[in-house]
């Protein structure tokens, strides 16, 4: 048996119970941001806890101030995933703007040397690395809770980094336990790059125009997911006439439908009815539009647009509302498209012709 074989069993023996613990939880954690699921928070405030009360008493006050900013950052990450700008909608990942990656590199670089400053004041004898693997961690836990993929790139760096630095300080458990944590957080980064893929087609247009039928046999053809119109679930459902703050309602609703199906999509993600039809429908209603709606269209993006044509005839229905005004409303739909010059095509034909249209649309995306 070698001499690194012997010291990672004599500390696999003399691990601790908490630290055992807190390596699990920490494990768990990575598992459950990988799987965007929210349980990645409680987990890893578990984990982070025991960790404060560890360095606490080995009186590691640096590593255990690092653990109290993760502990910060893991309740403002456990919000913001669930309420988002205050608005109670779940966040979708995201990529960083040009804007957001200077004021990461800023946040890294600022770390860095306050950090490798005060390293210096001490006995380490890698000041650098040191500063180095808790600048990026720093880092990486600010855009884990903003639900940034690159929040994974960090997180790769730094466990890539410890698995030989722990290596070095004599501590080949601490090492193993990050080369895990590498694993995770690659696969991790390969599961939230493909679902920021998924190409999103958002099907608007008038009443009675086959928009619901059309997404689910498309949902089909490409054996992906689908998303339904909230607005006919919630309209089923009430006992009043609808107002405008059911709009509202309505409108968060449909987002977190669209996020949920999102999760399980395959390349695309079929949207019967997006939130511009709730502009659209608000505004012809009430004059105006809710600022959070608004918003919303502004922030969130579609890869295409179909815009289902008056070509079929009308179905009565005791949600719709404008039989003889479709021609109206497809040219509103048609004319904010090309204002906002957002990629649309026209889907034309009746069933299976009206089905064979969109796929070609759909092939120049």
């Amino acid at each position: 048996m070698t001499d690194f074989q012997r010291l990672f069993i004599s500390q696999l023996v003399n691990t601790s119970y908490p630290e055992m613990t807190a390596v699990f939880f920490g494990l768990v954690s990575v598992w459950y941001a990988k799987k965007e699921q929210i349980w990645v928070y409680p987990t890893g405030i578990i984990s982070v806890i025991i960790y404060i009360a560890i360095t606490f008493q080995y009186k590691l006050y640096g590593d255990m101030g690092i653990q109290i900013y993760y502990l910060v950052m893991s309740m403002y990450g456990w919000y913001f995933w669930t309420q988002g700008k205050g608005t109670h909608t779940p966040v979708p990942i995201s990529k960083n703007n040009k804007q957001e990656n200077t004021i990461i590199f800023l946040l890294f670089l600022s770390s860095f040397l306050l950090i490798r400053f005060g390293l210096g004041l001490t006995d380490s004898d890698v000041p650098g690395w040191d500063a180095l693997t808790s600048a990026l961690a720093i880092t990486g836990m600010w855009l884990m809770a903003r639900k940034k993929i690159e929040h994974w790139i960090a997180w790769i760096i730094v466990d890539s980094i410890s698995v030989p630095l722990y290596i070095y300080k004599g501590l080949p458990l601490t090492s193993f336990q990050f080369l895990l944590f590498t694993l995770l957080a690659r696969w991790g980064y390969m599961t939230w790059e493909y679902k920021t893929e998924i190409k999103r087609i958002a099907i608007i247009g008038p009443e009675s125009t086959g928009k619901s039928k059309l997404a689910q046999e498309l949902a089909v053809s490409y054996y992906t997911e689908w998303v339904p119109e909230y607005a006919r679930f919630y309209l089923d459902r009430l006992d009043r006439d609808y107002q405008e703050a059911d709009l509202l309602e309505i409108a968060k609703a449909q987002l977190t439908w669209e996020d949920d199906r999102a999760a399980s999509a395959d390349k695309y993600l079929f949207c019967d009815t997006n939130l511009i039809v709730l502009k659209i429908w608000s505004h012809d209603k009430y004059g105006r539009t809710d600022p959070w709606i608004l918003d919303q269209i502004a922030q969130r993006k579609y890869d295409f647009y179909l815009l289902s044509d008056i070509d079929i005839p009308w179905k009565n229905d005791p949600q719709r509302e404008h039989p003889y005004r479709r021609k109206e409303f497809f040219n509103i739909y048609l004319n904010y498209l090309k204002s906002n010059q957002l990629p649309y095509g026209i889907v034309k034909g009746i069933e299976d012709d009206r089905l064979a249209c969109a796929i070609k649309l759909l092939q120049n995306i």
